[in-house]
């Protein structure tokens, strides 16, 4: 097994995602897809930087708690726009199932670092589901992945809570709130094949790519908060460094 690891490093070295940089061995589990250039260069929200090695400092920016929609505390992050908005893109419309290794990864990271200082461990991890044709046109779900790797980084098993029962229109193509807010109107519901109630009163992330007007976060969390459990919303990426939430 060792020699077959070698001998695909050899063939096939490791490389960074964004610029296919050759990458040296890395301890950091972050750097093992993203060379410390590019990560530097990434559009963090404030308090979400991850650490590059120690001859690459990064800029901090201010401390900024998580926003709230509705009932729901969420977190992004990423601002959506260059590289990030790039690899989302990539991962949603190319086929590009590589970057949800790396945004999963990158992700994983920060929020790890934010677990182990509130000391709270959440109990799951839900993505939030495509409906039935959507997947079967895609052939994946693009927050799959990132909750797969995700729950790599932290350790945290990934559980089919919810389902989409509604095949909604691209939130991107809605004019208005209001329209947005309607298209995704009770889209979701429990899975009845899941045991949702063994986590009742327990903190699961519900976890997604991008967030816009919030309204898809929120309605497939409505019916696991109506069957009691405690969420955290978790988000690639939201917003711009110019029209900050």
């Amino acid at each position: 097994m060792a020699f077959n690891h070698l001998l695909d490093r050899i063939i096939f070295p490791p490389c960074c995602y964004l610029c296919s940089r050759l990458l040296s061995g890395q301890v950091r589990s972050h750097l093992r897809n993203i060379c410390p250039q590019c990560l530097s260069s990434l559009p963090f929200r404030p308090k979400s930087n991850l650490p590059p090695p120690d001859d690459m400092p990064v800029l901090l920016e201010e401390e900024r708690a998580p926003w709230k929609f509705g009932k729901i505390s969420v977190q992004a992050i990423f601002y959506y726009e260059g590289a990030i908005r790039e690899a989302i893109l990539r991962l949603k419309f190319s086929g590009c199932t590589e970057y949800g290794r790396l945004l999963g990864a990158l992700t994983g990271s920060v929020l790890k670092d934010r677990l182990r200082k509130s000391g709270s461990w959440p109990a799951g991890i839900v993505p939030i589901p495509l409906s039935e044709a959507r997947l079967l046109r895609r052939g994946y779900n693009q927050a799959d992945l990132l909750a797969k790797h995700l729950s790599e980084e932290i350790g945290v098993e990934v559980f089919p809570m919810v389902r989409r029962i509604k095949d909604t229109e691209r939130q991107s193509e809605m004019h208005s709130r209001e329209e947005r807010q309607n298209n995704v109107n009770g889209a979701f519901e429990l899975n009845p094949d899941f045991p949702v109630e063994a986590f009742r009163g327990r903190e699961i992330i519900l976890i997604d790519d991008v967030l816009t007007s919030g309204f898809t976060m929120q309605a497939c969390a409505k019916p696991l908060q109506q069957a009691g459990l405690n969420l955290l919303g978790l988000a690639a990426a939201s917003g711009s460094m110019n029209k900050r939430l």
